[in-house]
């Protein structure tokens, strides 16, 4: 599991080049799959308070963009940053 996220991670920052608003909604993608990875943790009592608290924040800060039909390139490197603190959670939460 937290290969795949790396990978999706390492394929999200190759869309930087392209247009932003499908490197954005790429992102979002990965984003939305990395919710999941999450969520899967969590249930399973996985994830300290302090680390949902770290999602949520990624939450806060993600969603909006994700939501958006405009992007620009200071989004996609906001959703990338995002990406890279819920990696940093599921690695945590394996350990």
């Amino acid at each position: 599991m937290r290969r795949a996220l790396l990978l999706v991670v390492l394929l999200t920052a190759g869309c930087a080049s392209h247009e932003p608003l499908v490197a954005v909604g790429v992102a979002c993608d990965a984003y939305a799959s990395a919710l999941t990875v999450v969520a899967g943790l969590n249930q399973r009592g996985k994830l300290s308070p302090s680390q949902v608290g770290a999602v949520d924040g990624v939450v806060a800060m993600v969603s909006p963009i994700c939501t958006n039909p405009s992007a620009t390139a200071n989004q996609l490197a906001r959703v990338e940053e995002g990406l890279l603190k819920i990696r940093g959670v599921v690695q945590d939460a394996n350990r």
